[in-house]
């Protein structure tokens, strides 16, 4: 009985919750996103700042170059058909904890990114902590040193939030 109560109350509560998420998400995913991979619908500002980050790797980075987003932003090489790191698919918080600064520089190094792509904000888990890829960071510094800071720019992610997000766009020198 017990278990079957157990049972029972887990199937209400994802249910709910489902529901619940399901009906939020159609409500704020009101603009479409249109890739040669397919349409996705997301909010109005996360719509336009993606689609820009798109427009630009594909103008300024051929299919067989490979780009980095750090933390984590596997879904930019997804939707642009650029190529990935597969052993540092990401260097989110755990990734970064587990394998040091070290390796994802050698990363780096051994790949040869075109555009490195570093994204900040809401939305992005740290698992609690202070934000992983400031200025200060080793990662960072390296790419400071190797790379070109080609554009900055700051959005909003939800026009309710008080956060902004920041993209930095670092590209391989010439």
């Amino acid at each position: 009985i017990f278990l079957n109560f157990v049972v029972f109350m887990a199937v209400i509560y994802f249910s709910f919750f489902t529901i619940y998420d399901g009906s939020k998400t159609i409500k704020t995913n009101t603009t479409p996103l249109k890739t040669t991979k397919g349409t996705i619908y997301l909010p109005e500002l996360k719509t336009q700042s993606i689609e820009n980050t798109i427009k630009y790797i594909e103008q300024y980075t051929a299919p067989e170059q490979k780009i980095l987003v750090l933390p984590e932003g596997m879904a930019f090489n997804f939707l642009t058909n650029r190529g990935i790191d597969y052993k540092l698919p990401m260097a989110d918080r755990l990734y970064y904890d587990a394998i040091g600064s070290e390796k994802i520089i050698k990363s780096i190094k051994d790949n040869d990114y075109e555009i490195i792509l570093i994204a900040k904000g809401y939305g992005l888990t740290n698992f609690g902590r202070p934000y992983l890829y400031d200025d200060d960071n080793e990662v960072v510094k390296y790419i400071q040193k190797h790379y070109v800071l080609d554009w900055e720019t700051k959005y909003k992610d939800n026009a309710k939030s008080k956060e902004y997000n920041i993209m930095k766009c670092y590209v391989k020198p010439y």
